[in-house]
């Protein structure tokens, strides 16, 4: 089956498909994806990219906005909400990520923000899942980084103490930059200097854990 003849069938069931930064394949609404449909993205992705790539739908690039710092990630404009939960549902397309963090990072835009969290702390955190999610997941799942080992928090000082603090939390300081990531490890230049930091994934305790998107407690 041809790349226009899956798109035209896709776009018989409802579904509308953009392409996003890095060759990743969104369809939307997410509530009229089915298996079958995931299956047909999945048999013809590659193909499919060349046809959005050339005019085969209306393309589109999305980025995920950094809320000011008096707003809450909750109060953001919701189309912007609705752009990153579609991002995450689809993602999956690319290949190799978990459906869990699919899901986690969609909850995180759309669920309150947790208490110990200042607003624009929180819509940063936010902003670098968006990134995480573009560039960075499917090598971590394919490296053998656990879920707690990317999005956990340490379980009553989530703000507070790192030690038990996952990878998201470290992309978050807006003055480290991720350049590495091995089955071992994640690498970060830090300042205008570009010092480097290392992040071990052994030294990320996670018995004293929950995930970001989990109720404290």
């Amino acid at each position: 089956m041809g790349a226009q003849q899956v798109f035209e069938m896709l776009r018989d069931a409802g579904l509308t498909l953009f392409l996003l930064e890095g060759d990743i394949i969104r369809a939307t609404p997410p509530e009229a994806i089915t298996d079958e449909a995931r299956a047909m993205i999945k048999a013809s992705k590659t193909a499919l990219v060349e046809l959005l790539r050339h005019g085969g739908a209306n393309d589109r690039e999305t980025t995920l906005a950094v809320p000011d710092d008096t707003q809450d990630c909750t109060e953001a404009d919701a189309s912007t909400l609705d752009d990153f939960e579609e991002r995450a549902a689809i993602i999956e397309f690319d290949g190799g990520i978990p459906r869990q963090w699919a899901e986690g990072l969609a909850r995180l835009c759309t669920m309150p923000r947790p208490s110990g969290f200042d607003p624009k702390r929180w819509a940063g955190i936010v902003h670098v899942a968006g990134a995480f999610a573009d560039r960075w997941a499917v090598t971590a799942a394919e490296l053998g980084w656990t879920t707690g080992q990317v999005f956990g928090v340490h379980l009553d000082s989530p703000t507070k103490r790192f030690d038990a603090a996952g990878l998201l939390m470290a992309l978050a300081d807006t003055d480290k930059t991720l350049v590495e990531l091995t089955q071992d490890a994640a690498v970060f230049e830090v300042g205008r200097f570009k010092a480097r930091q290392t992040l071990q994934k052994d030294m990320i305790f996670s018995n004293e854990q929950r995930l970001l998107w989990e109720s404290e407690g």
